[in-house]
């Protein structure tokens, strides 16, 4: 399993303006219920007892970072071309 720990965050996300707007415009945090394979439930579950957190609190943050790296892939494309539009 892969040592990944939660203070190696890449503080660079942290400072994206529009992530962090999208992430304050609610006082109150949302909840997400989900379904996991239990391999996979249990894989995080060892992960979080490693990092002495939650199961929650690894998975939201990983969704976030996940949300977040996505976001900065989606910048670096570049805008579709009018050819490609008109197709």
């Amino acid at each position: 399993m892969s040592h990944f720990s939660l203070n190696s965050l890449d503080t660079a996300h942290l400072n994206d303006d529009r992530l962090r707007r999208e992430t304050s415009k609610s006082p109150m945090t949302k909840r997400l219920a989900t379904y996991l394979a239990d391999g996979i439930y249990d894989l995080l579950e060892e992960w979080a007892n490693q990092e002495r957190r939650s199961i929650s609190s690894l998975a939201a943050f990983l969704l976030e970072k996940a949300v977040r790296e996505h976001h900065e892939q989606i910048q670096k494309q570049p805008p579709p071309s009018d050819q490609q539009q008109e197709r």
